[in-house]
């Protein structure tokens, strides 16, 4: 073949062959320029129909016009003087480069270099996709890699001809079965998300030098695409972002209209990545980077040995008046002989946590947080390292009929070094008094000089009656255990203090509590709510400087998502109450339901600083990350509250969250299982795991699941959860042509959905909901209108919604992606803002 000419082009060298050909370079005699020649094989030619489908083909690449696409000069048909039969041939633009898959033998490839490449594969696809082109053979053998970097795409246009949806046509080469998705090999007809396929798996070559699916045979190879689930990423290469992970998931889908649907999805998504905050750090960076990153060390260095110094050589001020801005406020013992008095310990632990919580100067961890070291055997400087606090006070208690002994000490932590302490042997009925000279004389002795409002806040009697204290704080102690039953003793405990005195305006608060707890976490008739609302006034109005009371009824307001109101509630408590951290978790929380995560993040951060080692803190912040795409913060946030507190539920379905919106189906499912197994009668739990099994199609298992949580509750569309479990179940027996069940179950909730919104519900699930509704149904416009009032209401999981199977039919309309990618917008934009912030 050397030296031979064919039509103007005369041939230099063989530069490779393939399962297609043979690839030469040539010199074209007209234009003065280097071409390559791939010379198809014989096989190809043999087949008329086969023929004039490939030059169809050849001739739809030849027009796009790309600088990710090598460029098609010519096609040639011609005599093959060898065979004496038919040649066809392709000549194409010359790179001078590599393949990818040399590059990747080599292990060239950096982290960064990666998702460059990868992002140019996708732009020249999205061209060829958008002229109706799929390639359907994207592997790294057909990924030019010039020396400048630039990616070029081969062979567009001989795919087809290789007949790859039929694989009794030709045998396959390992390299191709490799990179072949699953409709491709099951002979189905393929479009455009083929290639996206392909991508994952050079993606996942790229950055592992394995492949996703491994075979020693080709059988082998094609069960494993079919059946098997790739090894994570992260776990075969250390520093890939989870993010990342998620984008090569997402490639990765069985199911065509699981992965991305455009190739401008993922250059959306890869742009997000590289550029976001944070970046990717490669080699060649942190090269160039080299001696600014010295002089940064030796920058800070010095500032290290600055201050060191100046801790060295200053006065010691370990008085009182050199600390003063953070205490814990540990259990007070109880060395009663009577060991029913221990509540009344915790009630007067409480309480002085409270009224130092009130002192806008002082960061006081909180009674979550301090209860936890409740008969703990560490040191006083262990436990304040763990809270991160300067002070730590702690105390005895002795009750004997109507006396009581209390005595309190304040310690610098770091040196276990007394401050102060006082011994109170007063009346039982003086309890109210001591609590708030403790409060006030800590202020004192840390110098903290308190405003008239705090002082106010602080000498404020919630009540004259010693016994009806003693109620509310076992009704307390009985609340917090956040247990059906308990909850009721807590009602009990509240009524009967309020029977002593009508007047107690705390009493009246955490009766608020309990009944809104009757309805959101025990499943109760939503009559409470109204219940709760109405004695949470009751406690305003008998004190409007209570703090416990605009709580309460910010959570009453929080639970039928009344959210506007809430976080007018939760407001007032902080401000009357700085460090009162349900207020600030409950805010933050409201504050994620509108959308608006840069306050959830700020609110939830406040929580934890008061709140360092309880797990709810980050359980809830984590979810605020998922929504952000800080995966890997949000991984963080849920495994610690995991190691604070194995069982904690939120943290799990986080988790679970998290995983779906990576598209890691059967990591979901693991763990909503084990939710299951230690909370078989919760209603969240079955509709978790059976929204799982709709996704993936289980529809029998989904179905089952979610007909077991509505058995957890009599209420009908009784909170989001149920809600879900309804519609679902209705879109299952659409599915299944059950059509008239299905309608009715639709035409019900659309009926309430229509009396919640008109009575202020506010929250963007039910605007979903009603948008997954008319999806089903096959009414797109409605689902569309909803659908946007959903994003105005605060909507910002759009990860969740690229699989939620209420929009199933949604997904193929150019509308929805639309929506998708302004929700991506809002989302980058708020993280970029929190980032900064930083």
């Amino acid at each position: 073949m050397i030296g031979r000419t064919i039509s103007h082009y005369k041939i230099l060298k063989k530069l490779g062959e393939g399962g297609m050909g043979e690839v030469y370079l040539a010199g074209d005699i007209k234009l003065k320029r280097q071409v390559a020649i791939k010379f198809l094989h014989a096989q190809f030619t043999k087949d008329q129909q086969n023929v004039k489908r490939f030059e169809r083909e050849a001739e739809a690449a030849a027009t796009l016009n790309h600088p990710n696409i090598v460029t098609i000069h010519d096609i040639i048909d011609t005599d093959d003087p060898a065979s004496e039969g038919r040649q066809l041939c392709i000549v194409m633009e010359h790179v001078d480069g590599r393949s990818l898959r040399q590059k990747i033998v080599r292990k060239e490839i950096g982290l960064n270099d990666a998702i460059d490449i990868i992002k140019q594969i996708c732009e020249g696809l999205a061209k060829a996709h958008q002229a109706g082109i799929v390639h359907r053979d994207i592997k790294p053998e057909n990924i030019l890699i010039d020396t400048d970097g630039r990616v070029k795409i081969l062979d567009f246009g001989l795919a087809k001809l290789k007949g790859v949806s039929k694989l009794t046509a030709e045998k396959l080469t390992m390299g191709t079965t490799h990179c072949m998705s699953p409709e491709q090999l099951q002979g189905k007809e393929v479009d455009h998300r083929t290639d996206i396929w392909s991508l994952g798996v050079i993606i996942y070559e790229m950055l592992t030098g394995q492949l996703p699916f491994k075979g020693e045979y080709e059988s082998a190879v094609i069960y494993s695409i079919l059946n098997n689930t790739q090894e994570p990423v992260t776990g075969l290469r250390s520093g890939v972002p989870i993010e990342l992970e998620r984008i090569i998931n997402k490639c990765l889908q069985k199911n065509p209209a699981e992965r991305y649907q455009h190739a401008d999805d993922l250059i959306v998504d890869l742009n997000g990545l590289k550029y976001g905050s944070g970046g990717i750090p490669t080699e060649k960076i942190q090269k160039k980077r080299f001696k600014p990153v010295l002089l940064t060390i030796f920058i800070m260095s010095a500032i290290i040995l600055i201050v060191t110094g100046y801790f060295l050589i200053r006065p010691d001020k370990r008085s009182a008046s050199g600390w003063g801005n953070s205490i814990a406020v540990l259990p007070f013992d109880n060395i009663s002989n009577d060991p029913e008095q221990e509540y009344f310990c915790d009630g007067i632990t409480e309480d002085i946590i409270a009224n130092l919580s009130k002192i806008g100067n002082l960061k006081v961890i909180s009674r979550t947080s301090v209860m936890q070291y409740k008969d703990v055997n560490k040191t006083l400087p262990e436990i304040a390292d763990e809270l991160n606090v300067n002070m730590i006070l702690e105390g005895t208690v002795r009750q004997a009929d109507d006396r009581v002994r209390i005595v309190a000490q304040l310690i610098e932590a770091t040196e276990d070094k007394h401050i102060w302490a006082e011994t109170y042997d007063r009346e039982v009925e003086d309890i109210f008094a001591i609590q708030s000279e403790v409060a006030e004389k800590i202020a004192g002795v840390l110098q903290i000089e308190l405003s008239e409002n705090e002082k106010t806040l602080i000498q404020k009697k919630q009540t004259e009656d010693f016994a009806a204290y003693n109620f509310y704080i076992k009704g307390r102690e009985f609340y917090y255990l956040y247990r059906k039953e308990d909850n009721e003793q807590a009602i009990r405990m509240f009524k009967k203090a309020l029977e002593i005195d009508p007047d107690y305006a705390l009493a009246y608060a955490g009766l608020g509590d309990a009944y809104s707890q009757r309805y959101h976490r025990f499943g109760f008739s939503s009559v409470w709510i109204d219940s709760a609302i109405k004695v949470s006034k009751e406690a305003i109005n008998i004190d409007p400087n209570s703090a416990e009371a605009y709580k309460a009824l910010g959570t009453a307001y929080s639970v039928i998502d009344r959210t506007s109101l809430a976080i007018v509630e939760y407001k007032k408590a902080i401000e009357l109450n700085p460090g009162y951290f349900t207020a600030l978790g409950n805010l933050a929380y409201r504050y994620k339901k509108i959308g608006r995560l840069d306050e959830a993040i700020k609110w939830n951060k406040r929580e934890i600083q008061i709140n360092p080692v309880f797990d709810g803190c980050y359980a809830q912040i984590g979810l605020t990350y998922t929504a952000l795409c800080e995966d890997s913060k949000a991984q963080q946030s849920f495994e610690k509250a995991l190691e604070l507190y194995p069982k904690d539920v939120d943290a799990r379905w986080g988790l679970v969250n998290l995983y779906l919106a990576q598209i890691k189906y059967s990591e979901a499912l693991a763990r909503a299982f084990e939710v299951l197994e230690f909370s078989n009668d919760s209603l969240n739990a079955f509709t978790y795991v059976g929204y799982i099994e709709h996704i993936q199609k289980n529809l029998a298992a989904a179905s089952s699941h979610f007909h077991n949580a509505l058995r957890r509750t009599q209420e009908k569309f009784f909170q989001n959860y149920h809600i879900v479990s309804m519609l679902h179940i209705a879109a299952i027996q659409w599915k299944r042509g059950e059509e008239e069940n299905a309608r009715q179950i639709f035409a019900e909730f659309l009926v309430y959905a229509d009396n919640e919104i008109a009575s202020g519900n506010e929250s963007w699930e039910i605007r979903y909901n009603i948008a997954g509704t008319f999806a089903v149904l096959g009414e797109h416009e409605k689902a569309f209108q909803w659908l946007d009032r959903a994003i105005d209401a605060g909507w910002r999981e759009y990860r969740i919604g690229m699989i939620e199977p209420l929009f199933e039919n949604l997904r193929q309309d150019n509308r929805f992606e639309r929506r998708i990618q302004h929700i991506k917008g809002l989302v980058d934009k708020l993280r970029d803002q929190i980032n900064s912030a930083q």
